[in-house]
């Protein structure tokens, strides 16, 4: 848990429901997590001790709001994601990915939801990331996530996951020795809901 209060809100998975906004003040003793389990100064730390850049940069293009996402490792080891908690791949999502916060409210996640299982089967299932190589997505926010009509101010910024030293397969691939949790950077900005696209991207074709 972070030992700052993320004044932008928590997140609780129970009200994660499909085309609706639910709140996300945290009420004691009720299990709710801070969006952000990591805090951005422990973030950084991380992953400039790990060689890893993993940034966010967010743009309006005619009317459709895109999320510019940029992993590059500047370290001197490979790094591995699993698809299963890597969901921004080939330009599309096949998860929640995102954090799109308003007014301590977390905008709904409603694009599909591709079940990778609960544990990688083979190395396949990785992305591999090798030293000097940058991974990048284009990623059509207003198609997967619910945007507030008129005029709000947003904080969005990618979830936390995991990147492997190692690609380890099987239940027990989250050892503790194999592994480190890491986010992007979090961008604030201004979003007038009823200029953008609101078509929902309902498909995932990546295969």
């Amino acid at each position: 848990m972070a030992d700052e209060i993320n004044s932008n809100g928590y997140y609780n998975h129970r009200y994660n429901k499909r085309e609706s906004l639910h709140s996300v003040f945290r009420v004691a003793g009720d299990g709710e997590k801070y969006a952000y389990d990591i805090n951005d100064s422990q973030n950084e730390i991380i992953k400039k001790q790990e060689g890893i850049l993993f940034s966010l940069s967010i743009h309006n293009v005619i009317n459709d709001l895109y999320a510019y996402v940029s992993i590059k490792n500047t370290g001197k080891k490979n790094l591995y994601a699993w698809k299963g908690n890597l969901y921004a791949f080939k330009n599309q999502l096949s998860g929640d990915f995102f954090n799109v916060i308003s007014e301590k409210t977390r905008m709904d996640y409603l694009g599909v939801k591709v079940n990778f299982g609960s544990a990688p089967d083979s190395v396949e299932d990785y992305i591999e990331i090798v030293p000097g190589n940058e991974l990048t997505e284009k990623i059509k926010l207003s198609g997967y996530y619910q945007f507030l009509p008129s005029t709000h101010s947003y904080d969005i910024g990618t979830v936390t996951i995991p990147f492997m030293r190692s690609p380890k397969v099987g239940k027990n691939y989250l050892t503790p020795d194999n592994f480190f949790l890491a986010r992007s950077n979090r961008v604030a900005l201004t979003v007038d809901g009823n200029k953008l696209n609101d078509k929902i991207i309902d498909y995932y074709t990546v295969r």
